[in-house]
């Protein structure tokens, strides 16, 4: 910044007489540069990139049979149960499997850092198939499963954020690291002036068929995600590109 602003200056002979000290600082400047250890945040670049992309782009269409599509808005649990407990207990059970892996994929496609959700359903699956759970129970597990799906459906209404900022603040923190409440609002800031500053100065249709569009996104997030995210910001760890940004 300095360089540039005192190159503008030339040739004004005035100029001449600060030349010693704008190298000093230019010195001073590349020396603290170079002693700041470089973060690798390239996985996490890709992943906020992708999650923009997705939201100005066109969504792709939906491979799900159409035949087996559930209208989730009209679900009544209750009603589900009641046949089960009139004796429709193995079609009953089946139907809100479905339920369940409807609303799972769902889900997924607006987060896929709801994994664990998968796995947690895989492993009930599981257990009913191996014998360690009845029908009954296998029942009981699935409604509790839907309802878990139903909370976190609205878990970016209690983080005060939106779907899309709830996605940033999962990148920078699932799986890794554990941070404190006070780091946790930072970090949810931080997701909310990324994708602000992103759609309102940086996207464009078709940004990434353009090198400098590209270029220019990427820097943004690098910006970003350095100025606001907790200190230190210069360690590296090895469990998450980013994770070494959140630790205390």
């Amino acid at each position: 910044m300095i360089a540039n602003s005192y190159s503008d200056l030339l040739p004004d002979p005035i100029a001449n007489s600060y030349r010693m000290m704008v190298s000093l600082y230019v010195h001073i400047g590349e020396t603290i540069v170079a002693e700041i250890p470089e973060v690798d945040i390239s996985e996490i670049e890709q992943k906020i990139e992708n999650l923009i992309d997705r939201s100005i782009g066109v969504k792709p269409t939906k491979t799900w049979d159409a035949t087996k599509i559930i209208d989730l808005s009209k679900i009544d649990l209750s009603q589900i149960r009641t046949s089960f407990e009139k004796g429709r207990k193995t079609t009953e059970a089946e139907k809100l499997r479905n339920i369940v892996n409807q609303k799972l994929a769902e889900l997924l496609r607006k987060n896929k850092y709801r994994i664990d959700f998968q796995e947690r359903l895989e492993k009930l699956v599981d257990a009913y198939n191996n014998g360690s759970l009845n029908l009954e129970q296998y029942f009981e597990e699935l409604t509790k499963f839907f309802n878990n799906l139903q909370e976190e459906e609205q878990r970016h209404v209690r983080e005060g954020l939106s779907e899309e900022e709830l996605v940033v603040f999962d990148i920078l923190t699932k799986p890794e690291p554990k941070i404190s409440k006070s780091q946790e609002t930072q970090v949810k800031k931080i997701a909310q002036k990324l994708l602000e500053t992103l759609k309102e100065q940086k996207l464009v249709i078709d940004w990434k068929k353009k090198v400098r569009t590209r270029a220019d996104v990427q820097l943004t997030i690098e910006d970003v995600l350095w100025e606001g995210l907790p200190k230190p910001r210069a360690r590296f760890c090895r469990c998450h590109p980013f994770s070494c940004l959140l630790h205390p």
